[in-house]
């Protein structure tokens, strides 16, 4: 007899956030100094941190990367454009935004830079995914490495942004064989290039 209890799954989680709210998954954190309003009379003393008032998500150390990340990411695949989610996200300190050249026909990756246009400053705090999705093998790694280009900097110009935090060069890895020589270079090349921080070459 399989046992049940103690299980949870994906629906059962939403059931259970729907039910307690928000706050029951989330817990307070102190946000980044910012200037208090005593400083009003004194403008030169030190900027002193203030809670933030929304409770904000735990964060954890990214693997090897030294990067601290929330527990939860947003994922972005059914964001065609929403800007109160990935605004109520941020909010809540939910910075990791999961996205793909795919996504939504390429509007998850437009909503994500109509955003950052209208917030610039706000790209730092985040830490931004995207893969070079949708791509039937070609015949020849040169062409892979170009397809794979090609996409890294359609995504950037969607989003408005410089540079990828994590990249994935291949999305939906079917042939072990896609993971040539020459796209690790290009992933190399890339991060030189300031183009991405981190890559994952299979997802």
């Amino acid at each position: 007899m399989r046992k049940t209890r103690n299980r949870i799954n994906r629906r059962n989680f939403f059931k259970a956030v729907g039910a307690a709210g928000l706050s029951s998954v989330l817990i307070s954190r102190e946000a980044p100094a910012q200037p208090d309003e005593s400083n009003a009379v004194n403008p030169n003393a030190p900027a002193k941190p203030r809670k933030s008032k929304y409770l904000q998500v735990p964060r954890r150390k990214l693997g090897k990367t030294g990067v601290d990340v929330p527990c939860l990411s947003l994922g972005t695949n059914r964001i065609a454009d929403n800007q109160i989610i990935l605004r109520n996200a941020l909010q809540h300190g939910i910075s990791y935004w999961d996205t793909a050249n795919s996504y939504m026909g390429g509007n998850t990756e437009l909503c994500i830079g109509k955003f950052l246009a209208r917030s610039p400053a706000l790209r730092e705090r985040l830490f931004i995914v995207s893969k070079a999705s949708g791509i039937r093998r070609p015949p020849t790694a040169k062409a892979m490495v170009a397809e794979v280009e090609k996409r890294l900097q359609t995504s950037l110009e969607r989003m408005n942004t410089d540079y990828i935090d994590l990249y994935y060069g291949i999305h939906g890895l079917s042939d072990p064989g896609q993971l040539t020589d020459e796209l690790r270079q290009w992933a190399e090349d890339a991060k030189k290039r300031e183009l991405i921080r981190f890559r994952l070459q299979r997802a």
